[in-house]
């Protein structure tokens, strides 16, 4: 539906079921991609942290506590948790996760922020929740600011200027 962009599964039918079988067909690439990543990379699970954007959000809050080794951290812009009802039967680790969303998405509705938060901290996952007044569905600068500074602290680094 973007000719900017890829999508990890279809959106041209946003029902709940559709949409959870579209993350959960895609999840098991996206996790093979990552650990084939961390191999080449040399990298340790601790070291890597996703950073997502609708999609990638939605893909990143699903696969990160579904990892038997924990990753640093999840960043999630204008995204929302899918199947958080299944996460506590499926969960395997705790990474902290911080989200930005806006009080004007037009796709992501606002109250599915507080509804991932509630169910991240049910299953004892560190969140940080952020709602941009007036941001649609995108990024501002306040929200990079908000990733970079929880980016630094979950990888151990010092932030960039």
């Amino acid at each position: 539906m973007s000719p900017f962009g890829y999508q990890w599964f279809s959106f041209q039918d946003r029902t709940p079921d559709t949409v959870i079988n579209g993350v959960r067909a895609a999840w098991p690439i996206l996790d093979a991609y990552i650990d084939q990543l961390l191999a080449i990379h040399g990298l340790a699970p601790d070291k890597l942290a996703l950073v997502g954007f609708s999609q990638g959000t939605m893909m990143s809050l699903f696969t990160a506590p579904r990892r038997a080794q924990p990753i640093a951290g999840v960043v999630g812009y204008s995204g929302r948790l899918i199947a958080p009802d299944a996460l506590a039967a499926e969960l395997k680790s705790r990474p902290p996760v911080v989200l930005v969303n806006g009080d004007a998405d037009e796709l992501i509705p606002p109250p599915a922020q507080p509804e991932a938060v509630a169910a991240l901290k049910a299953v004892g996952i560190p969140v940080e929740a952020h709602m941009r007044p007036g941001l649609p569905h995108s990024i501002d600068a306040e929200g990079i600011d908000i990733g970079s500074e929880f980016l630094a602290r979950v990888l151990g680094v010092t932030a960039l200027a």
